[in-house]
């Protein structure tokens, strides 16, 4: 029953659905995924209070009152979008999100997303077990790429020195197994 009244609520508010930034679409496709805002910075490379700001824009534009709805709504707006242009789709899935209190945002609010946040009005994320599982990073995390047409710069200083290491002892085994391969060549051409 709830997925019709989704379905009803896309089909009425596709306008606003439309409005969305890019960063909006991309925070609440990880939030219908069932990330945490810590795990969402971490993928998109910015920080949890930057996040938050988009997913809490994305709530006011789309006028629902939690994070949990929003990420519904977006992924069932995503999954007609992706059909009507022809793509393939399997439909919305959605997860089982929680829908407790602490999830929704507290009123009043600023309508400023580029002004400071304040912490304190945060929801608490202490540790709880995800339900999906955790993001868990793979090598392509390290590798020194701009990922969705940002115009920041991904490479963080932790991340300039692995590169930096990676590319010497690449270069240092390189090197290395030409002066053996030229050796080895050299000692069979003499007589």
């Amino acid at each position: 029953m709830q997925h019709d009244r989704i379905q009803l609520f896309v089909e009425s508010n596709r306008d606003r659905l439309e409005q969305l930034t890019t960063r909006q679409r991309d925070c609440l496709r990880l939030v219908a995924k069932g990330y945490l805002t810590k795990e969402i910075a971490g993928m998109l490379g910015i920080s949890e209070s930057r996040v938050y700001k988009h997913v809490l824009a994305a709530c006011r534009l789309l006028g629902v009152p939690n994070r949990g709805e929003a990420g519904r709504v977006f992924a069932e707006w995503e999954a007609q979008t992706t059909l009507s242009a022809g793509g393939p789709s399997m439909g919305a899935h959605f997860l089982d999100l929680p829908n407790p209190a602490d999830l929704a945002f507290p009123d009043p609010v600023s309508n400023d997303t580029d002004g400071p946040i304040i912490l304190e009005a945060m929801p608490a994320q202490q540790g709880e077990a995800h339900p999906v599982g955790s993001a868990r990073p793979t090598v392509l995390d390290l590798v020194p790429l701009r990922l969705g047409r940002r115009t920041s710069n991904d490479l963080t200083a932790s991340r300039t020195l692995i590169v930096i290491a990676a590319v010497t002892a690449g270069i240092i085994v390189t090197v290395g197994s030409a002066v053996s391969l030229l050796s080895g060549l050299s000692s069979l051409l003499r007589p």
